[in-house]
């Protein structure tokens, strides 16, 4: 439950920086030309990290609401050079969740040129594996009992895509 309450926190702070800062305007005009509206958005709990902020210490760690080891065994954040660091930076978040909608780890895109990766994921920990993660199944799995089966799709914006078209299985 710790664990499920820190990366729900997490996500929280994603979502704010994305909607509340300089950099998430940014990431945002991206995502607009992406198509993703504000409904998308808010729908698949899309978030931002920064590029220059450590959003998470500052917010997770530097509050005292969380020890360090945990958000480090969640693969939030990383230690060197004596201090604590994000490991999710300058790039848009994607929460990964269980079949009972928790969320257990995140992707995160890049959404410029300033790296060479063009996703991270959350390392497998104890309640994150990935082979055992379909991404927005939790919030399919109605529309996919209805129709009798589920369509399967490569990457988050193929599925939001279809999400869009009205493909909600």
């Amino acid at each position: 439950n710790k664990y499920y309450q820190i990366l729900n926190d997490a996500s929280e702070t994603y979502q704010f920086y994305l909607k509340n800062t300089l950099e998430g305007k940014k990431a945002l005009e991206y995502l607009q030309k992406r198509n993703m509206n504000d409904d998308i958005i808010r729908r698949f709990g899309i978030g931002l990290s920064s590029h220059n902020e450590n959003i998470i210490v500052k917010t997770l760690l530097e509050s005292n609401k969380y020890i360090p080891l945990d958000l480090q065994e969640i693969g939030l954040v990383g230690f060197n050079n004596n201090r604590y660091f994000d490991l999710f930076n300058g790039r848009i978040i994607f929460p990964l969740k269980d079949l009972r909608g928790n969320i257990v780890g995140f992707s995160g895109r890049i959404y410029d040129s300033q790296s060479n990766s063009k996703y991270i994921n959350s390392q497998e920990n104890v309640i994150f594996k990935k082979s055992n993660i379909l991404y927005n199944y939790s919030e399919a799995f109605n529309d996919i009992k209805l129709k009798g089966h589920v369509i399967i799709f490569e990457g988050f914006m193929d599925v939001i895509a279809a999400y869009r078209a009205g493909v909600n299985n």
